[in-house]
C-alpha cells in the first residue's frame, strides 16, 4: 500500500492538498488551515480508500476557494485572454474572488458536505 501525508493538527484524518495558492507553501489542509513545505510537517499513513476519497472530495470542494486564494498571491494571471497583473482585475472580479475567500469554513467534516 501507498502512503499519504495527513495534516498532524488534529484527529480527524485529513490530507494535505498540493498546491501553490498560499504564500511560502506547497500543501494545505482544508479541515483547519494549517499550511506547510516541501518538506513538510504531516504524518505519514498509509492511503487507504477512505483517505484517498477524503483528499478528492476536499479537492473538489475547495477548488474554487485556493483559486481565489491563488489568484490572490499570485504574480500574474490570464483575464479575457490577457496576462495580467492580479491588482489589475475589475473590481467586480476581485469582490467575487474576495466573497469565495471569505464564505470558505474550516473545521468541517467533509462527510458532512457531500
Amino acid at each position: 500500500m501507498s502512503n499519504i501525508i495527513i495534516c498532524p493538527n488534529h484527529e480527524y484524518q485529513v490530507p494535505f492538498i498540493s498546491t501553490m495558492a498560499f504564500m511560502g507553501a506547497e500543501k494545505w489542509c482544508p479541515y483547519c488551515g494549517h499550511t506547510t513545505g516541501i518538506f513538510h510537517d504531516g504524518k505519514e499513513v498509509d492511503a487507504t480508500p477512505e483517505l484517498i476519497k477524503r483528499q478528492v472530495d476536499y479537492r473538489e470542494v475547495s477548488k474554487d476557494f485556493i483559486h481565489a486564494k491563488g489568484v490572490t498571491h499570485c504574480s500574474l494571471t490570464t483575464w479575457k485572454g490577457n496576462a495580467i497583473l492580479p491588482d489589475q482585475l475589475p473590481q467586480e472580479e476581485k469582490d467575487r474572488l474576495a466573497q469565495i475567500r471569505g464564505e470558505w469554513k474550516y473545521n468541517i467534516k467533509i462527510e458532512e458536505t457531500v
